[in-house]
């Protein structure tokens, strides 16, 4: 059994960016969790779900096994789990449809047009799913209190204000909506804005602790204070001076709530990577390398940029030996935690001996 005080000092070491042998390391088996979720319980309805469709219990037998797997290799991993990652909660409690289709979760909207937003916004969230996702936090605290503290309970994946606003509006009609009303998107980020940041107030509150802290969601990490996962892969498809004016004060508001947060990031927001890392309210960048879309040495530039911005870095990413190579010669191990997605228990334990040879 893994030894959860010596985890944590390593974790303690990687937010205060401290001198360190090597870098803080995570092994997933998988990027995403959600299909196997989705089908380990046969009672979930295909097609339209509604907030009494999704009952937290059904998926306990599943996380179980996950947080099993966490287990098979003394890594920096804790045992940690969220309220289902694989469901759109955020869009969800903004008024979108969920459907669950082909082993995913997706969010639809019915607005039409940028007429309908003003209308929109007098309808408010959506307190049915807002209450189902605080339940499902409740649920997975109570079981980990009744099995001897089997799990810290995290925040899952909360898309943020782009993604929530393409989500409602549509990505085309959401840009060019920039350009034909800005003064009406201004008004609709912000509304978007101040329900999201009082959401994550809320679910900031209803964090317990763990160890003494509490775990950064999908990311495994331990933190001494209550923290913060944001993300917002709309990004990608708005210009830097877009981003910088509509949206990059918003999440820098949303970032100044917790201490401890982090960014998710993909390769497509390098156009605005300069921005965020200006930002002192965020105080983690995650820069995750899908899978067949680049090898992670080749963006080493990228993760200089960010540790000299005086950031910590997660990096999520399918390492071969090659990679760990030229991370291990150019990036400095001080505030650096590698998430290597593994296909089995031997690719973890290698990855772990290349950095304690």
């Amino acid at each position: 059994m893994k030894n959860y005080d010596e985890i944590i000092e390593r974790h303690k070491l990687f937010w205060e960016k401290a001198e360190v042998k090597r870098p803080l390391l995570i092994n997933v088996y998988d990027w995403v969790d959600g299909p196997r979720l989705i089908d380990s319980v046969s009672s979930l309805p295909s097609g339209c779900l509604k907030s009494e469709d999704i009952r937290p219990r059904d998926f306990i037998p599943e996380l179980e096994k996950i947080r099993a797997e966490g287990e098979l290799v003394n890594d920096d991993r804790l045992p940690m789990t969220e309220p289902l990652s694989c469901l759109p909660w955020m869009e969800a409690f903004f008024g979108c449809q969920v459907n669950n289709t082909d082993r995913h979760m997706w969010s639809k909207s019915s607005l039409e047009g940028i007429t309908a937003v003003k209308e929109y916004m007098k309808k408010g969230p959506s307190a049915a799913w807002k209450d189902a996702y605080f339940e499902f936090m409740k649920t997975l605290q109570n079981y980990s209190k009744d099995n001897n503290g089997r799990w810290g309970v995290a925040q899952p994946i909360l898309r943020g204000i782009a993604d929530v606003s393409a989500a409602i509006m549509g990505t085309e009609p959401m840009i060019f909506a920039l350009y034909d009303e800005p003064e009406l998107m201004e008004e609709f980020f912000g509304y978007i804005s101040k329900n999201m940041k009082a959401f994550f107030e809320e679910n900031l509150e209803r964090l317990e602790p763990f160890h003494g802290g509490y775990i950064l969601g999908q990311y495994f990490i331990w933190a001494p204070e209550k923290c913060l996962r944001i993300q917002d892969d709309a990004m990608a498809v708005l210009s830097p001076s877009l981003y910088s004016k509509f949206i990059m004060p918003l999440n820098r508001k949303i970032a100044s709530i917790s201490k401890y947060n982090a960014i998710h990031l993909h390769l497509t927001a390098a156009h605005v990577l300069d921005q965020i890392t200006a930002a002192p309210e965020i105080k983690a960048v995650e820069y995750d390398i899908d899978e067949g879309s680049a090898k992670a040495s080749q963006y080493v530039d990228d993760m200089k940029k960010i540790q000299a911005a005086g950031k910590a870095m997660i990096i999520k990413a399918r390492f071969n030996r090659e990679d760990l190579e030229v991370l291990a010669k150019n990036l400095s191990y001080r505030g650096l935690c590698l998430i290597p997605v593994t296909r089995n228990k031997q690719e973890a334990q290698d990855t772990l001996a290349f950095f304690e040879q």
